[in-house]
């Protein structure tokens, strides 16, 4: 997966992947990950209505 995410997104995405995946900053790295989820929810349910649907019936 980090070779992918270097591939889409950059070396540094990956980096900073690594290190918050690193045993050293797991706890850490759980917090900002969950911080993404909450961040994105909120931009999927800003973007919906300007798309014509309900920002829950994309969710995977």
């Amino acid at each position: 997966m980090p070779y992918l995410t270097a591939k889409l997104h950059g070396a540094k995405y990956r980096f900073m992947y690594q290190v918050y995946s690193g045993p050293k900053y797991r706890e850490y790295g759980k917090e900002f990950f969950k911080g993404v989820n909450r961040r994105y929810r909120k931009y999927a349910e800003q973007l919906a209505p300007k798309l014509g649907f309900r920002w829950n019936s994309c969710r995977a």
